[in-house]
């Protein structure tokens, strides 16, 4: 499933991830939301409620939310697999990413952030889990980020991205969608993601 160039304001929830017992397989699989605006207000951009399997969200505006991606602990935990590539966060509450348990440990699971942008973000990455069971299993949920850029007013959670703090500024007017969260070309923002490439959404 992809879902492009979708706006999606004003509901719980833009998306929400659940499995149906009686579909086989249970799970949700190789989804692509690809340039989409998920403007709250929302309790939480995405909610993941059940297996997500090679999910992906590409340069996705997200903004106006008290969480970016919310996970919430099933019995048995979840297998969830998603990758945040170029994506710019923007008044999140709580955290871009949350983890109210853990997932499915193993290496089934895996959060890969690389080249995001946050702004006004309380926390980068958050999980509810007690320290132990974090520190086991963060290397392998959340394997080498890389490239994520956050401003001065964004802070990392109880899981650290390595994100890199730059001051800067961003249109939030969100009537212009040309501008809304989109840096200027000269920006060094513009040269700040992996491999000297962009971070976030970048210009049009």
């Amino acid at each position: 499933m992809a879902l492009i160039e979708l706006l999606i304001r004003d509901a719980q929830a833009a998306l929400v991830f659940n499995a149906n017992p009686h579909v086989l397989p249970p799970v949700n699989q190789n989804v692509s939301v690809t340039d989409c605006r998920l403007v709250g207000p929302y309790k939480a951009a995405v909610e993941l409620l059940g297996p997500v399997a090679e999910a992906t969200f590409r340069r996705n505006r997200i903004a106006d939310v008290t969480d970016g991606f919310l996970y919430k602990p099933t019995v048995p935990p979840s297998e969830v697999q998603v990758v945040l590539d170029g994506n710019t966060f923007w008044k999140v509450q709580r955290a871009a990413v949350y983890l109210a348990g853990l997932p499915r440990g193993d290496g089934a699971s895996r959060f890969e952030l690389t080249g995001n942008l946050f702004s006004r973000t309380g926390a980068l990455v958050q999980a509810d889990a007690q320290p132990p069971q974090l520190a086991a299993a963060r290397e392998k949920l959340f394997p080498t980020p890389q490239g994520n850029v956050r401003d001065p007013q964004s802070k990392d959670g109880n899981v650290p991205v390595g994100a890199k703090e730059v001051a800067f500024d961003l249109p939030t007017d969100p009537a212009d969608d040309g501008q809304f969260l989109r840096y200027p070309a000269g920006s060094p923002l513009a040269h700040a993601g992996p491999n000297g490439g962009p971070v976030g959404v970048p210009p049009e």
